[in-house]
């Protein structure tokens, strides 16, 4: 019976998408109101309805309509924060800067912002973005994108994959085949065919991950990590990580000591949550049993000193990411 749990847990995840409500369509336009503001439509806005030097960049947020799929101050709200996230984050790019207002509520000296949904001739949503000068209502600027909300399709591509490491226990077989299921809706949306090769998926996907790569930044940031990683491999493999480990372990006496153990040993493996799990869960987890500690209990120390432990050390895979 047990042996079902898998497959059965996994035929409900993926039979779900088809009993998922539609999306809420006023929320999805109000937060992408942010990807109509590219770094060129940023610099246009303060150029045109606020003011710019070589350091500062000053610009007010007025009134902001919505469409008729979003109404509401929730809403509102939510394209303000959008809109000034998207401000701030070019500003940052351009070395400016931002002297922001309107955040949280209309700035009569600002310009008017109207966030609409359009349908053209040929069926194709476009979601535009009219922004109106205070005083002047000739002035204005328009920016539009195609509006393609995302359906419960989207989901696939993580479904196939906790699906099928549910049912294999195998995670890297389970991630190849989310990114093939997730290049296949990317060639299936963009109207090439066949949609459905998995090898011209892989290949799509590879491309953008190249593109990625190219980038001499996240290059840096990838090698460090690479790095990092191999010397853990070399302590991993020469017996020095499992020799602390079993140092710490020696000391569980009790269950309330096995607890204790389990905790300081997730500080101690500090450089990546996931080695943090798989390490201190397959050591730890004869001794929690023979102390009659919850599998549960054993998970929640496990996993509240993976990532916590690694996001705030000044030496791991998280902190390159986060500098």
């Amino acid at each position: 019976m047990t042996r079902l749990i898998a497959p059965l847990t996994a035929l409900l995840l993926v039979g779900g998408l088809f009993l998922l409500p539609p999306a809420d369509r006023g929320r999805l336009a109000a937060s992408g109101a942010a990807d109509l503001i590219d770094a060129e439509a940023a610099a246009d806005l303060v150029a045109s309805f606020g003011t710019t030097d070589d350091t500062t960049w000053a610009l007010s947020l007025g009134t902001i309509a919505s469409p008729s799929a979003v109404e509401g101050a929730i809403e509102e709200a939510a394209i303000r924060r959008a809109l000034a996230r998207a401000l701030r984050a070019h500003a940052d790019a351009a070395s400016r800067t931002l002297a922001l207002g309107g955040t949280t509520s209309a700035d009569p000296s600002g310009p008017a912002f109207h966030l609409s949904i359009h349908t053209t001739d040929d069926g194709t949503e476009l979601l535009r973005l009219r922004v109106t000068h205070p005083t002047e209502p000739d002035t204005t600027r328009d920016y539009s994108a195609p509006f393609t909300p995302p359906g419960p399709t989207s989901l696939l591509p993580p479904l196939v994959a906790i699906a099928l490491a549910l049912t294999t226990r195998k995670p890297i077989l389970a991630l190849l085949a989310g990114v093939i299921a997730a290049g296949s809706l990317m060639r299936a949306s963009a109207g090439l065919l066949p949609a459905l090769n998995p090898l011209a998926a892989v290949r799509d996907v590879g491309t953008a991950f190249w593109a990625e790569f190219a980038d001499s930044d996240r290059a840096h940031v990838v090698g460090f990590v690479i790095a990092m990683l191999a010397m853990v491999g070399v302590i991993t493999k020469n017996g020095g990580l499992r020799g602390v480990m079993d140092l710490v372990a020696a000391r569980a006496k009790d269950a309330r000591r096995t607890q204790i153990a389990t905790w300081f040993m997730g500080l101690v493996i500090f450089f990546d949550d996931y080695a943090n799990t798989i390490l201190c869960g397959a050591t730890m987890r004869p001794l929690t049993d023979r102390f009659r500690v919850s599998r549960e209990k054993l998970a929640y120390l496990v996993d509240s000193t993976a990532a916590p432990v690694a996001g705030i050390s000044i030496f791991s895979t998280w902190v390159a990411f986060e500098v």
